[in-house]
């Protein structure tokens, strides 16, 4: 008989490997089949070993029976114990194999609980990590990590703290004497800073970065801000003032000429009773507010090189046809009168109304042309251009003359000077006029001289010699000439003694600091003050408009589409006259002394 290793066996059914994967697929899908298997072995080796000890009995009760047998039943015997002996063999297997798998369900077990207990473990520990650092953070009352204000960290500062180290890092001191300069389209400019008025503001930077991270409140948001700031960080804008008028001026006045204004749809008025419709146009512009915080951060990084601003193509505004429309048929607008920079009437020309249907301008904008003319009929405003321009100071409205021959020749130097600085003043309708700020401060260094005046004292009136005195004399004699041309006077007081140059109670005394003297222009129309002093006599004239013109009313009705003047006119004897004049009839080839109007590009 030869020897029998069990090693040898298990390698030959491999059952290591079957029992190991079959246990292992078992653990991973349901613990609890496990635990049954394990039950189920332990019956089966309980039951494999009285199996066994009842054929070992059975074998030694053979063994003792055969021995008392006779030799011709040896054969038999040996048979049977041959066949015992592989039975034990396969009882022994079976036990091992159950024992191995026994051994490794009980040590996968073990692994199991191990691996419980040490999950347990770290989730208890992630979960008193995580408290922990959310106690942290909520009770955190710093400024966020890795929070900058330029290149500095205030991150873990308190904000008193920040704001000691950004008073030193930003010292007003670092940008006193230093300039810039500014480039747009090969133009260049040189602008000081000092002139800025630029001053640090460390502390509100210190506040603007403490509040990083905390705008929303709750435990969960400043938790997430914590963290994100942590491997992210903020950038804060460096706080200053200044006077962002004085920049914008000096960058408007450098690119101001390189620029060029967006333009829509526009139309102007033809020659021919037409209108002449012309597509929009890009423009090019600086970048206002981009320009002026381009130069703020590179004063607070303390760069002072040259900074170049470079126009960038503007859009022009979409047109919106309802609108469009409504522009070109608005009421027609009165010529009027206006004052330019040097103080001097002027006439506005008036606006036409622009009687044409929508469909005709949709036509003309859909056109391949940049400029599409259209027929149109046109009604001139009730007040035109030339109307107002004929009866400009057409008119004497009041005169007035009075004589200072007398006088020394300091006080008629005087009156002259005061009547050369009033002549020619012009006052549109309902404007005022105010001696005292027309005429100035009476002094020497205006070319005055001194000369008697009335000034009262103690409650009594006396004469002393004053610089500008006579020109009383002026504001009396211009008074009787506004009086007789119908102007409100609005503020004058009489001298306190009787004056010869006026009758009594004519008379309108002036001093600086009051009293006063004012008026205003009460009529329809401008007028203009003429004084003369000359050969001792002093000559007032008040000049306007004294004229009478036939009432006109439009009646304008736009139904969106078309448009329907009603043209009423009231003459002087009370009689009128109506025309209607409609989009929905073809113009008329009416000369018109308006047709050479403008009008504004839409916006």
């Amino acid at each position: 008989m030869s020897k029998h290793n069990i090693n040898d066996d298990f390698s030959q059914d491999n059952i290591d490997n079957d029992v190991l994967k079959n246990a292992s697929k078992e653990l991973e899908n349901k613990n609890s089949k496990i635990i049954r298997d394990n039950d189920k072995e332990e019956n089966l080796k309980d039951n494999s070993k009285n199996k066994l000890n009842s054929k070992e009995e059975h074998k030694s009760s053979e063994f003792f029976k055969d021995n008392s047998n006779d030799e011709q039943t040896s054969s038999t015997d040996e048979n049977n114990n041959l066949k015992s002996t592989a039975d034990s063999k396969n009882n022994d297997d079976e036990i091992k194999r159950s024992s191995v798998k026994n051994s490794t369900i009980k040590t996968e077990k073990k692994n199991y609980k191990t691996i419980k207990i040490v999950a347990a473990s770290a989730i208890s520990l992630i979960v008193l990590a995580t408290a922990g650092y959310g106690i942290y953070v909520n009770s955190y009352s710093n400024i966020m990590p890795n929070t900058y204000i330029e290149n500095i960290n205030l991150g873990g500062l308190t904000q008193e703290e920040a704001a000691e180290k950004l008073s030193q890092e930003y010292d007003q001191n670092r940008i006193q004497g230093k300039t810039l300069k500014f480039i747009c389209m090969g133009d260049q400019s040189t602008i000081d800073i000092k002139n800025l008025s630029m001053q640090f503001e460390p502390e509100k930077m210190a506040s603007d970065a403490f509040q990083v991270g905390r705008t929303e409140a709750g435990f969960f948001n400043k938790l997430k801000s914590y963290t994100s700031s942590i491997f992210s960080g903020s950038k804060v804008r460096p706080a200053v003032s200044y006077d962002e008028q004085a920049l914008a001026g000096a960058i408007n006045d450098l690119c101001a000429p390189h620029e060029i204004e967006p333009l829509g749809y526009t139309f102007r008025i033809g020659d021919n009773n037409d209108i002449v419709i012309a597509k929009p146009q890009d423009g090019i512009k600086v970048d206002m507010e981009s320009a002026i915080q381009l130069v703020i951060d590179q004063i607070c990084s303390f760069n002072f090189g040259d900074i170049e601003f470079i126009p960038i193509k503007t859009k022009a505004p979409e047109l919106d046809l309802d609108d469009f429309y409504n522009y070109i048929t608005k009421p027609a607008e009165d010529a009027s009168y206006a004052k330019d920079d040097n103080n001097k009437v002027y006439v506005v020309p008036g606006k036409p109304q622009i009687v044409v249907n929508k469909s005709e301008i949709k036509a003309a904008i859909e056109q391949p042309e940049d400029d599409y003319s259209i027929p149109v009929q046109l009604v001139n405003p009730a007040v035109d251009t030339e109307f107002l321009q004929s009866i400009l100071y057409e008119d004497t409205l009041g005169t007035y003359t009075t004589d200072y021959s007398g006088s020394s020749a300091a006080r008629a130097g005087n009156i002259r000077l005061a009547s050369n600085t009033i002549n020619g003043l012009e006052l549109l309708p309902g404007e005022k006029f105010d001696f005292n700020d027309v005429v100035g401060k009476r002094s020497l260094d205006r070319g005055y001289q001194q000369a008697p005046v009335y000034v009262v004292k103690e409650g009594k009136t006396v004469s002393e010699v004053d610089y500008g005195g006579g020109i009383c004399q002026v504001s009396s004699t211009l008074f009787c000439a506004i009086n007789r041309a119908g102007l409100d006077v609005i503020a004058r007081t009489s001298h306190s003694k009787d004056v010869a140059y006026v009758p009594k109670g004519m008379d309108a005394t002036v001093s600086w600091g009051g009293p006063e003297f004012i008026f205003k222009n009460s009529t329809n129309y401008p007028v203009r003050i003429l004084i003369d002093a000359s050969g001792g006599v002093l000559s007032v004239r008040v000049v306007g408009s004294n004229v009478s013109k036939p009432k006109i009313n439009l009646d304008v009705q736009n139904d969106g589409n078309s448009i329907t003047v009603i043209k009423t006119t009231t003459s002087s004897d009370g009689s009128t006259t109506q025309e209607t004049i409609s989009s929905k009839t073809p113009p008329t080839k009416e000369p018109s002394s308006q047709t050479t109007a403008s009008a504004e590009p839409q916006q």
